[in-house]
């Protein structure tokens, strides 16, 4: 699948005269990463698309109910087959999270530095 690329902002990338496209691993990982920064509820298009950030921001923290929430949100696209780690790192206010998956066509990727404010 093909998809205009999204800077760190989330703004379509412009080279001057076009868009940017990304296509097949690249755009997995965007569409990925762009699944967990919605919040769930906040699409009006598909109100069950995103991530419940209710445990995210809980105090205390609790990283199993966190995880649990990742999973529900990344399962949601097909094209994951499974999810094979997530870990968290806590630094101050910032929440790092960084995942592993495993595609259906068995490519590996690893979501590194899904970076939250808390």
């Amino acid at each position: 699948m093909k998809t205009f690329k999204l800077d760190q902002t989330g703004d379509l990338v412009f080279d001057g005269r076009d868009f940017i496209e990304i296509e097949d691993v690249d755009e997995v990982i965007q569409s990925l990463k762009t699944r967990l920064q919605i919040r769930l509820g906040e699409f009006f298009l598909d109100e069950f698309t995103g991530l419940s950030w209710e445990n995210i921001f809980s105090k205390p923290f609790v990283e199993e109910d966190c995880r649990a929430d990742i999973l529900e949100c990344l399962s949601q696209d097909d094209r994951v087959k499974s999810i094979d780690s997530i870990s968290f790192v806590i630094t101050d206010r910032n929440l790092k999270v960084d995942i592993h998956i495993t595609l259906i066509t068995d490519e590996e990727l690893d979501l590194e530095a899904v970076v939250l404010d808390a």
